[in-house]
């Protein structure tokens, strides 16, 4: 594998990891999880005691919008991949390699989110969210 090759497959399997986990928390299909005050509905059970801007977080970042949000990522993981081994005429080699620089930066972004896993390089954050926790 190649440095590329390796952030292309490191994001998809963190992308995998999330909607796994986000498809065994819909058991029931709702997947859509709300908030009021100190409670959370997650469709199957209601649960209170949280502070309301924790059940607020939590319900924002219910299964639904966990695979959402990895479906989008998936798409621009999968965009840079096409753009990698597109063949360009020489009149629009310039325009593709500013699209594969464009979309190396996303991807770089998206695999900062997993900065915490074991398999993540420092060499993929460039600086991106560098003081961030």
């Amino acid at each position: 594998m190649t440095p590329t090759t390796d952030l292309i497959a490191f994001a998809r399997a963190r992308l995998d990891d999330d909607e796994e986990v986000a498809l065994r928390c819909d058991g029931d299909g709702c997947g859509i999880w709300t908030a009021a005050d100190d409670s959370l509905d997650f469709c199957q059970v209601e649960m209170g005691g949280f502070h309301p801007a924790i059940a607020t977080h939590v319900a924002r970042h219910d299964p639904a919008r966990v695979l959402r949000e990895s479906q989008a990522h998936r798409t621009t993981v999968d965009e840079y991949e096409i753009a990698l081994w597109a063949q360009a005429d020489a009149d629009q080699a310039a325009c593709w390699q500013a699209r594969r620089d464009t979309l190396l930066e996303s991807c770089l972004r998206i695999a900062t989110v997993y900065a915490d896993h074991p398999e993540y390089r420092v060499e993929w954050s460039g600086g991106v969210a560098s003081d961030l926790p």
